[in-house]
């Protein structure tokens, strides 16, 4: 049939039928060619920026192939063909292809062991994408040309991404909205495979944790709202949740960390649809933990989102620890400093724990690392290190602050914080309490209140103070009455190394004294003064060498150790008498 023939043939024909034959034929190309989508773009390679850069598209048909053969692609600043590497350029139904670099086959190997046997490999006829590249700096819009030059797909790729992160596209078989691409969740994407982003089969996810109350102490009862939402395209029927605290701070949550309950659930989670679920527990001990949710599915393929982890934090009680001692008063160029007392029979975290005093314009940091005061034990705070010129604190925590806010001598207010700002020791101490220059206030009971004026006074140690040890003025359980020992009794003062010294200890029925130790011969002669009228706490300890107030060794015989106490405040005198012996070897 000559075209003379097929012209009147049409002439013919009804209107409305060549109008329909028209549109069938126009229709059908434009079908396939939308089958042709942009998946995924490496703008941004972690490699060669020349050769490591790829374009992947995906044929969404599930029928028909299509040849690429005279296909383009462009980023806006030039235009390439697309062409066959080794294996054509036809893509199967529901197949990626993937567009590389026509230098990475020579130059590179970067996403080797990466990309599936079963995907079309591509390249382009230009020794980059477009004029010069993809650029990593300007958001650019890439298309897909058909060979009869329809746009068949566009996208103006994101630039927020890490070096070595691709867009990729979530959902296949939606447009090319900014709101349906998203950052690659892998390094070097995912070229020829499932989009990182793209929903699985069965996939759920744990999305967030909370807790209430959000200041909780032990023996509260806590609840954990765990949202756990399916992400995944198909419903799932079911799952179990799991709760640890990581209380011995390892990392590693073991079965005896195990919080509340196991949380079982058979109830269908729809596609999309988000659960909360409760789990009950009592809190056992203050601090700041590692919290540790595990969910499992007999269904679900993706254990990547099925863990989570936040941070709780159970507050301490009041008086966990306190503020044992006080240097607001140092000596010229000595710093001020503070010493805080662990008074519980547990260690404490004081990672995230705070300080102030009454002009403290906010509260100061004590330290936003780890660290664990053990039970019964102290640490320091201090402006800076002078005060280890002054005392030996090899056997405590010193923590230095350089922006300390000084100490009022008159009067002051300090505030020790927990983690969870809780308020848990506070001292309103005034001079009159005691401390001078040089000379720290001690509290004398660490279990007794805080703000009780008879609970401090000024140090009796020679250093003018006990940072790191047991207050000079320390009183557990006051003796019922004054006590006078004397050991070796007698002694023997003659040089030869065994009992040359007597040591004389004694122990007072009040906490804070002006004390005298006298020696007198068995005529009432006053032999020598040990101490003289020296502030004391509840015991002490001095040594007799046997030698006079001259230095001369004392004559054998019986002598009489006379011991005076006078209370602080009261003036109550205590005084007690015993004989000790004064040998010599025949």
């Amino acid at each position: 049939m000559n075209i003379l023939k097929l012209s009147k043939f049409f002439l013919r024909l009804p209107r409305i039928l060549i109008l329909f034959l028209f549109f069938a034929y126009s229709f059908i190309p434009q079908l396939s060619y939308s089958q042709i989508i942009l998946s995924e773009i490496m703008f941004d390679p972690i490699g060669n920026e020349n050769y490591d850069e790829f374009i992947e598209i995906y044929n969404l048909s599930s029928t028909d192939s299509i040849d690429l053969a005279g296909w383009q692609i462009g980023d806006g600043s030039g235009i390439d063909n697309i062409i066959c590497h080794e294996k054509g350029t036809k893509l199967a139904p529901q197949q990626f292809g993937l567009i590389l670099d026509s230098g990475y086959f020579e130059n590179s190997n970067q996403y080797q062991g990466l990309i599936p046997d079963k995907v079309l490999i591509l390249t382009i006829d230009n020794k980059t994408f477009g004029s010069s590249g993809l650029s990593n700096s300007k958001a650019e819009n890439i298309f897909i040309f058909s060979s009869i030059g329809d746009t068949v797909a566009n996208y103006i790729y994101s630039i927020n991404n890490e070096p070595g992160y691709s867009d990729e596209k979530i959902d296949l078989s939606s447009g090319d909205g900014e709101g349906n691409w998203s950052n690659s969740k892998i390094l070097n994407g995912t070229p020829g495979a499932t989009n990182s982003v793209s929903p699985l089969e069965y996939d759920l996810s744990l999305t967030n944790i909370n807790y209430t109350p959000q200041n909780p102490i032990p023996e509260d009862e806590v609840t954990l709202i765990v949202k756990v939402e399916n992400i995944g395209r198909f419903n799932v029927n079911g799952f179990q949740l799991t709760s640890y605290l990581d209380l011995n701070y390892d990392g590693i949550y073991q079965n005896n960390e195990q919080i509340g309950d196991v949380f079982l659930t058979e109830q269908l989670l729809i596609s999309g649809e988000t659960f909360e679920a409760e789990i009950h527990f009592f809190v056992s001990l203050s601090g700041k933990f590692n919290l540790f949710l595990k969910l499992d599915s007999s269904e679900d393929i993706n254990v990547l989102n099925d863990s989570l982890t936040a941070v709780f934090s159970a507050g301490f009680p009041a008086r966990t620890l306190i503020v044992n001692e006080i240097m607001y008063s140092p000596k010229t160029s000595k710093a001020e400093w503070i010493e805080i007392f662990n008074r519980s029979n547990n260690e404490v975290n004081i990672q995230n724990w705070e300080f102030s005093d009454s002009d403290s314009i906010k509260n100061n940091q004590i330290t936003d690392t780890y660290l664990l005061i053990p039970p019964q034990s102290f640490f320091i705070l201090s402006k800076d290190s002078t005060i280890l010129e002054q005392f030996n604190l090899i056997n405590c925590h010193f923590i230095t602050y350089p922006s300390w806010q000084s100490l009022n001598n008159e009067n002051d207010n300090i505030f020790l914080f927990d983690q969870n700002k809780n308020i848990i020791d506070e001292v309103s101490y005034y001079d009159f309490w005691g401390g001078d220059q040089g000379i720290s206030l001690e509290r004398i009971n660490p279990n007794l209140a805080s703000n009780d004026s008879s609970n401090w006074n000024s140090s009796v140690n020679f250093y003018g103070g006990t940072p790191g040890e047991q207050n000079s003025i320390f009183v557990d359980v006051l003796p019922s009455d004054a006590e006078l020992s004397i050991s070796p009794n007698p002694f023997s003062p003659d040089g030869d190394g065994r009992d040359d010294i007597t040591i004389i200890s004694y122990e007072l029925p009040f906490n804070l004294s002006q004390v005298h130790i006298k020696i007198y011969d068995i005529r009432g002669r006053l032999v020598k003064t040990l101490i003289n009228n020296q502030p004391s706490g509840m015991s002490r300890s001095t040594i007799w060498d046997g030698k006079d107030k001259n230095g001369n060794i004392c004559r054998m015989g019986i002598y009489i150790v006379y011991l005076e106490a006078i209370h602080y405040q009261r003036g109550v005198v205590k005084s007690l008498k015993k004989s000790v012996v004064l040998a010599k070897n025949l």
